[in-house]
């Protein structure tokens, strides 16, 4: 999109949607979703995704654009008896 700006609005995964913010980390520059605050796509999507996909929505000059994710996996949650991280 070189110079234009493009306003991210959503993410949708597994027939979820959430809302999508970009933030400087420590990383980098990342795309951010809580899926704690996911709901049921209320709109009809007119795409079909695996569990391995998603797709974010974004405005662009006043027209709303999809870009589709691939490969997307899945990660194992990390969890510690006590406080103390076990190494």
């Amino acid at each position: 999109m070189e110079n234009d700006k493009a306003d991210l609005k959503n993410l949708y995964h597994k027939g979820k949607m959430a809302p999508i913010t970009i933030e400087l980390t420590d990383k980098g520059i990342m795309g951010i979703v809580e899926f704690g605050e996911a709901v049921e796509s209320p709109e009809e999507f007119p795409f079909d995704l695996t569990d391995t996909q998603a797709v974010i929505s974004y405005v662009h000059k006043e027209k709303v654009k999809y870009y589709r994710i691939n490969g997307i996996q899945q990660n194992l949650p990390v969890s510690y008896s006590s406080l103390r991280e076990k190494k």
